[in-house]
């Protein structure tokens, strides 16, 4: 299998070199430890106008992370600017995130407690922030404008057989204008088990104009005019994970469905064709990345993040191991064309994967939970990180992510990812890092290998 070579890796080794001089510094810093037409002023609030990158105050020094053993033998990234999101609901749980939305220079973000927020990259301050009810869904592309959706702030007057399931609100999120609003509502019969779903929601504005909504697994079509909703059959691949490409003359679809990730194809030299599955890869456990387009002979690759790799070779039983076992996990390359197994990544330490994001040359940024780590107090507190691989799958760096204290694990969000030319964009626990692909900032260098990659 032909592996895929990345402009950045030289750039990256290079910028070790450079972390290298820099890691006094580092050593310093360680510590011991609803309406239509422009919206009015209390529906989308401007913090600042769009400032300049000249204006934008120094970023100051980030702290060195803490580094966690399985991490130990990583180089660890710093991220250039952490963004605090203005918090307008302090007293809701986090209970959802999703991947931020870039259009332009702006990351459009979700949260239960912030609501909707948009974060000017280039000069990584809050450009506006809209409350929303308790419950928010994924901002939603359209055209130059983005599809608000979640819980509404003013519950609108029940209709007798009717449901209302939200408020949307379609945005210029340059001007800051609504051009239109309206109310999720349709049947009570049809819409009532949307209500009470639960799992990931993933919404999508389809060919016809329509917004598609999932929860779980019922998906919805809602008419943006009217905000008149349906249940749909099921939910339609606008809102499965999925990737499309063309290849000798065949448009594939490569969507990722129950753990399984299905390759099907539809020809473009037949107008009556349907689309076909050809395979069917068992990826369970593991979160879609991307995929590398190609030209015959070469085929294009489907690139998964999460697979299961091996855990520490066991031990004789008069030598106990130093610490628990650690779980690692590998980056799978498919063959998009026959759905066979190309290469793989070397192991790198989690339990799963939680989100991935895919951008040029195949950078692939991947959240990763380790085991929970309990405290002498019997509570864990979450412990993920973000992996930075190359289109190779070479590991590049890790960011470990702020402890959010102790709880259950399984209750903090996946982070939301997304790659912005050469920044990653993480939105987790109400704040976005903007993490430079080659780091400006001093890295940690990996310490001495006490727990050796497999």
């Amino acid at each position: 299998m032909a592996r895929w070579p990345s402009v950045r890796v030289a750039l990256i080794i290079a910028a070790g070199v450079l972390g290298l001089a820099a890691i006094s510094l580092v050593n310093a810093l360680s510590g011991p430890g609803a309406g239509s037409g422009d919206a009015p002023p209390d529906a989308a609030i401007a913090l600042d106008a769009a400032p300049t990158a000249d204006a934008a105050p120094p970023a100051p020094p980030a702290p060195p992370p803490t580094v966690w053993p399985e991490l130990a033998d990583r180089t660890i990234a710093l991220p250039s600017r952490v963004v605090e999101l203005p918090i307008a609901d302090p007293d809701r749980a986090e209970t959802s995130s999703s991947a931020p939305l870039v259009m332009g220079d702006l990351a459009i973000v979700a949260t239960a407690r912030a609501g909707f927020v948009a974060v000017d990259l280039p000069t990584a301050t809050v450009r506006w922030a809209r409350p929303a009810g308790a419950h928010v869904a994924p901002p939603a592309a359209l055209g130059d404008h983005v599809v608000l959706l979640g819980d509404c702030t003013t519950a609108p007057p029940p209709v007798r057989g009717q449901v209302a399931l939200g408020c949307f609100d379609i945005v210029d999120p340059r001007r800051i204008t609504d051009t239109q609003a309206g109310v999720v509502s349709g049947p009570a019969r049809d819409l009532a088990a949307f209500a009470t779903a639960t799992g990931e929601e993933r919404t999508a504005v389809d060919a016809r104009g329509a917004l598609i909504w999932r929860r779980g697994a019922i998906a919805l079509a809602i008419d943006l005019a009217t905000g008149a909703a349906h249940r749909l059959p099921a939910p339609p691949i606008e809102v499965v994970p999925h990737i499309d490409l063309d290849y000798h003359g065949d448009h594939w679809t490569y969507a990722y469905e129950d753990g399984v990730l299905i390759g099907r194809f539809v020809s473009r030299s037949d107008p009556q064709a349907k689309r076909v599955e050809r395979w069917r890869f068992d990826a369970r456990g593991a979160v879609m990345a991307g995929a590398f387009g190609a030209t015959p002979p070469r085929v294009p690759i489907v690139r998964l993040a999460g697979g299961r790799g091996r855990r520490d070779p066991d031990r004789p039983a008069n030598k106990p191991a130093p610490r628990p076992r650690t779980s690692y996990l590998l980056l799978l390359d498919i063959d998009a064309v026959a759905g066979e197994l190309g290469q793989v990544s070397r192991a790198f330490p989690g339990e799963r994967a939680l989100s991935a994001a895919f951008g040029e040359d195949g950078l692939t940024a991947v959240a990763v939970r380790l085991p929970d780590n309990a405290s002498s107090a019997g509570a864990s507190a979450p412990r993920d990180y973000v992996a930075l691989f190359d289109g190779n799958a070479l590991f590049l760096w890790a960011y470990p992510l702020p402890e959010s204290g102790p709880g259950p694990g399984a209750d903090r969000p996946a982070p939301g990812l997304a790659i912005d030319r050469d920044t990653i964009v993480v939105l987790s626990d109400d704040r976005l890092a903007l993490i430079p692909v080659v780091p400006d900032s001093p890295t940690v260098p990996p310490g001495p290998s006490q727990n050796p990659t497999p």
